[in-house]
């Protein structure tokens, strides 16, 4: 047989069994067009599943877990509706970061053992004009070009064990699966560093004008970069930050997305914040010290919250009392101290 297949692909069905099946990528899809439309009538619609299929889906699932999955509104104007319980959305967000953590391994092994496959489906996204979508389709921004005015001198080039802050931050940023990642600074020698780690280094020669200055340039330089689906903005103070809690908010929003991904902190908006791409522009319209809060502020209904503990992990640092708190910490985390150290 002479005639190779055109385009030959893989597929994995992710499910989850107790004494029957009772959660996978029907019951996936269905919870997350139900936090869409918020009703599982429309949902159900939009999907082409009849309603009572539905709501059995969704009992088998909530009888075997032992709690509920949504929350149902009855009645009203549109006829009632239905949102995700908070043990429904954990659920989903798992699931969905497992499933994107098993297709990542299984696309490596596919190139590893079917490598012909892969170049070929690879070809074919590019001769049909697709972009290649890389990483994780996230493109991080650091906003390197405060001036450190109640520090008294560049903070980002303290000591932090045997690296300076910056380095730090930019080693931490190369560990994840960022599609991109652009460095803004007005110093040369942090930008010196992002360029000996492979990142795209901006000069901001309007450092002057606030942190909107580094939004505006850090999207720009991104623009190049095909399939982007969201952008990360980083601070360079914030040396708490686990490598698992980054990897919890781009599993989320890869589970959502349309949504604002921000970390919270004892219920208060933090950073770094992931936002969708079709925000950008309203990113390029912020002055002066504005940040991504004021976007965030604007578009509620997109927010999506990543609750965080502990909560210091989101702690930055400004002046030498913050700097030796943070410090501190810092050495705990890294030196696995059974201090329980805490900044009061």
């Amino acid at each position: 047989m002479d005639e190779k297949p055109e385009k030959v692909h893989y597929s994995l069905n992710f499910k989850l069994y107790s004494n029957e099946k009772f959660f996978g990528p029907g019951v996936a899809r269905l919870l997350r067009k139900v936090d869409e439309t918020a009703s599982l009538r429309a949902a159900a619609a939009d999907l082409k599943i009849a309603y009572s299929k539905a709501w059995s889906m969704i009992r088998t699932a909530e009888r075997t877990l032992g709690y509920d999955l949504l929350i149902k509104k009855t009645g009203g104007i549109h006829g009632g509706g239905a949102q995700l319980t908070p043990e429904g959305r954990a659920l989903l967000d798992k699931y969905s970061a497992f499933e994107k953590a098993i297709y990542r391994s299984a696309d490596a092994m596919w190139k590893q053992f079917f490598p012909e496959f892969a170049e070929g489906k690879q070809a074919a996204a590019v001769q049909a004009g697709t972009p290649e979508i890389k990483g994780n389709g996230i493109g991080a921004i650091l906003m390197a070009s405060g001036f450190s005015r109640r520090m008294g001198y560049n903070k980002l080039l303290l000591n932090l064990g045997e690296k300076t802050v910056a380095e730090y931050i930019l080693d931490q940023l190369r560990r994840q699966d960022y599609a991109a990642v652009v460095v803004v600074s007005q110093y040369a020698e942090i930008l010196e560093m992002a360029k000996n780690r492979g990142f795209i280094p901006v000069m901001n020669p309007m450092a002057t004008e606030g942190k909107s200055s580094s939004v505006r340039l850090g999207l720009k330089a991104l623009a190049k970069t095909e399939g982007l689906r969201g952008f990360i903005f980083f601070t360079g103070d914030q040396i708490l930050l686990s490598d698992s809690l980054l990897q919890q908010l781009s599993d989320t929003f890869a589970a959502h997305p349309d949504k604002i991904v921000y970390p919270e902190y004892e219920g208060k908006f933090g950073s770094p914040a992931v936002f969708p791409a079709d925000l950008v522009p309203e990113l390029l319209k912020l002055k002066e010290e504005q940040g991504g809060r004021v976007v965030a502020d604007h578009y509620r209904d997109r927010k999506l919250a990543v609750p965080v503990k502990p909560v210091w992990q989101g702690f930055d640092f400004d002046c030498p009392e913050d700097w030796e708190k943070v410090r501190q910490l810092w050495n705990c985390e890294n030196k696995n101290c059974n201090k329980n150290c805490e900044i009061s």
